[in-house]
């Protein structure tokens, strides 16, 4: 029994893994529900055994995004620029490879615009910027993050952040940044100690 339900939880993340690809290449409107099956290797009936509509499916990956975003600023135990170099450094590798980070986070910014959960996403966004803002000001505190307001300083951070996947996930050729090159946005110039 456990076999089984390993099973469908493999081909459950397996469709996911799919939408979230074609989501973020073609847009949510342009992707056909068959599009996804065709892709996962399944019927579109057999595919509606896992999610009854293409939109449940879109709020799956979106409600994971937001919860994985969550779970980043739950497990913080860094001094605040060594943590936002954590940050630039997992999203420039995922980029590179392609994964699953660089496009969530073009899939939210999609979301974002095309006004799926907008209530929930904006939350969630402005929740993102206040915890940041928070780190942000202890390390201007500690000397290690340079002066200035502290959520636009964050809001900045992000923004590059997410520019360098919606590049990588646009262009396969995409030239990648260096993770300290984003790091320098909000670390003090004055800071002689790598972090």
């Amino acid at each position: 029994m456990n076999k089984r339900i390993e099973q469908k939880e493999n081909r459950q993340n397996q469709i996911l893994e799919t939408a979230l690809d074609l989501f973020v290449k073609k847009g949510f409107a342009a992707t056909k529900i068959m599009d996804i099956a065709e892709a996962a290797g399944m019927s579109k009936g057999l595919m509606f055994n896992y999610f009854s509509s293409k939109e449940k499916l879109y709020e799956t990956l979106v409600r994971s995004g937001i919860q994985r975003s969550k779970a980043l600023f739950d497990s913080i135990d860094d001094e605040p620029l060594a943590f936002f170099t954590r940050v630039a450094e997992m999203v420039i590798t995922s980029a590179k490879q392609n994964s699953y980070i660089a496009k969530m986070f073009v899939l939210i910014n999609d979301a974002l615009r095309g006004n799926i959960l907008i209530d929930e996403l904006k939350h969630s966004q402005r929740e993102n910027i206040r915890r940041s803002a928070a780190l942000i000001l202890k390390g201007q505190r500690c000397g290690t993050i340079r002066e200035g307001d502290p959520e636009a300083l964050a809001s900045t951070f992000w923004g590059a952040v997410l520019g360098v996947c919606q590049l990588a996930v646009q262009d396969p050729y995409f030239t990648y940044p260096e993770p300290e090159w984003i790091v320098s946005i909000i670390k003090n110039p004055q800071q002689t100690n790598p972090v």
